[in-house]
């Protein structure tokens, strides 16, 4: 910062994020590839490079998260540990509290790469805005002792979005990405083929049309494509292209929600 110029709240907010990640320092980041965790490790590495960010990588994470977590990682120069590991049995039984299990597992395998390493603390990426709503993942991290120094410091995603942009993040206004196995309706069995079919599904339509906002929802035979309201041109006009590809994956019906994304549905 130059003399004599005054901070931006961006810059005051992050050099507090710094500040308190500083007191548990090193630490080991669970590293998904989205802008809170982003935004969590640069703040780690910036406190003690000694910081790892830890992210796993299986059937039910999107590709593009995870090269979104090497590249950042390679371009700010973070240690990265990258691991397969699969998800607890709980996870594939797709009941209600799916996600505690699914962020339980994820927190504890963080928590072997910290000890490998020597490390204490573990951070996740949880701010203010996660807090509106039903999150049994966060019963998770507290019972596995991680911590969450955005939620703690009162930050919201706006807040994350914005220290982040200040920091030439490059995923800074990504869309919320959750595990694939949102996408299939609470209740239902969860195979590891069906979740590489919408991984597939999602590449195919993201890379082929560019949208930022995606979510291919598999009813078993059915997929259902939702796009945002201010993407759905660019995948109507083609639709007949993603009804072909998505057939050969093994859908027998695909259709387009023309109502737009809508989370959780």
């Amino acid at each position: 910062m130059k003399a004599g110029r005054l901070q931006t709240k961006p810059e005051r907010d992050f050099q507090k994020l710094v500040e308190a990640v500083s007191r548990m320092a090193p630490a080991a980041i669970a590293f998904s590839g989205g802008v809170d965790s982003a935004l969590l490790a640069i703040a780690a590495y910036r406190a003690n490079p000694s910081s790892i960010m830890v992210t796993v990588e299986n059937e039910s994470v999107s590709k593009k998260d995870v090269e979104d977590a090497k590249q950042m990682a390679k371009n700010f120069g973070l240690k990265h540990v990258l691991i397969n590991g699969d998800r607890p049995k709980e996870f594939y039984e797709n009941g209600e509290m799916r996600c505690y299990y699914c962020k339980k597992d994820f927190i504890k395998k963080v928590k072997e790469e910290a000890g490998k390493a020597g490390i204490r603390f573990v951070l996740e990426g949880s701010n203010m805005d996660d807090a509106k709503d039903y999150r049994p993942g966060m019963k998770a991290v507290r019972e596995e002792g991680a911590r969450s120094p955005l939620m703690e410091l009162g930050f919201r995603k706006e807040d994350v979005r914005e220290m982040a942009k200040m920091l030439g993040i490059p995923v800074w206004d990504k869309p919320s990405s959750p595990c694939l196995g949102t996408r299939v309706p609470q209740g239902t069995r969860i195979s590891k083929e069906q979740l590489k079919r919408i991984g597939d599904a999602e590449e195919f339509i993201r890379k082929e049309f560019g949208v930022s906002v995606l979510r291919v929802r598999d009813d078993g035979e059915k997929a259902k494509v939702q796009v945002g309201l201010d993407e759905m041109e660019k995948v109507s006009a083609g639709f007949a292209r993603i009804e072909e590809e998505l057939k050969k994956m093994g859908y027998k019906k695909v259709v387009l929600d023309e109502g737009g994304y809508k989370s959780g549905g």
